[in-house]
């Protein structure tokens, strides 16, 4: 029986509570509790996805594209080498994540922090609803061997449950981009997108018929599936979502084949989320029924483990 995140997120209050009502007799009752809480908080947290390519693959028009505005003025984006995870917020806000995952409001004092490397990731909060589906991140083009920017790429990579690579249509999959692709998890391979960006500037049907048919043959087997996308059309589009050509112009442009991959992973990510809670709950309780003790560092993990799911 499938059930829906709401139903199993109360299996797992009620399995909290129940835990907690014995944490002080049992050291495996109380390593239990802590996890049941952590796995519930990550099963209701939005899938986060992530926007990779090298320099001007389109990645921020893309950004903006997907939750139609723009999601940071130029003149930080340009001066700044830190990833940004876009996520809800009632309010915009805007901090800046350091090291040892401490945050500051993005002030003078930050601002120089993100000058240096310091700072590893600005979390932006916008009021936009389609962030309660999911989180973006949003990373700086490929930093050629800087290690302190690919260190902080990996970290983006460990922080997202799909990846989206923005490759331009011109010069489309290089052998650069492939490497770096395919250096990835492979969670990300299976949960990941190719969209093409500049399409607009492809030469007619046919040229676009044999971007196609290459990319088919060549990375196919490396994502979920791929768009051919107008990367600026969309952006324009997503902020004028009243227009009365919307649906055909959101079709062609791609953004409708986006949509369509992005909503089908977000699902995948969830349902496979409810699966692991599931069994989860599963394990503690026939641990607790059975009075076996295991070792409390490898229950942490396994909670890990299904809390990054």
């Amino acid at each position: 029986m499938n059930l829906s995140i709401a139903e199993v997120s109360r299996e797992l209050a009620a399995s909290h509570a129940r835990l907690d009502a014995i944490a002080a007799g049992s050291h495996l009752a109380g390593t239990l509790s802590r996890f049941v809480r952590r796995l519930d908080k990550g099963l209701t947290r939005p899938p986060r996805v992530l926007l990779m390519g090298e320099f001007n693959a389109g990645k921020s028009t893309l950004a903006n594209a997907l939750i139609g505005r723009e999601v940071l003025p130029t003149s930080i984006l340009a001066n700044t080498r830190v990833p940004l995870i876009v996520h809800f917020s009632e309010r915009p806000a805007l901090m800046l994540e350091c090291r040892e995952h401490r945050r500051h409001n993005l002030d003078e004092a930050a601002l120089r922090l993100l000058s240096s490397e310091t700072g590893c990731v600005l979390h932006v909060g916008l009021p936009v609803e389609d962030l309660r589906t999911f989180e973006l991140i949003d990373t700086p083009g490929l930093a050629s061997g800087i290690a302190h920017a690919d260190e902080m790429l990996l970290d983006a990579c460990r922080r997202a449950q799909i990846a989206i690579w923005c490759t331009r249509a011109a010069q489309a999959w290089k052998a650069s981009e492939q490497a770096v692709w395919r250096s990835l998890p492979r969670r990300l391979h299976r949960n990941g997108i190719l969209a093409v960006t500049g399409s607009d500037l492809v030469n007619g049907e046919r040229e676009r018929e044999k971007l196609d048919g290459r990319l088919q043959a060549e990375a196919s087997d490396y994502f979920f599936g791929r768009v051919i996308l107008a990367a600026a059309d969309a952006d324009e589009l997503r902020r004028a979502p009243h227009s009365d050509d919307y649906a055909q112009r959101w079709q062609a442009c791609g953004g409708h084949a986006l949509d369509v991959m992005i909503k089908t992973l977000v699902m995948q990510v969830m349902d496979a989320r409810q699966l692991s809670a599931r069994r989860a709950i599963m394990r503690a309780t026939a641990r607790l029924v059975g009075n076996r003790e295991p070792n409390a560092e490898a229950v942490a993990a396994e909670g890990s483990s299904a809390v990054a799911a």
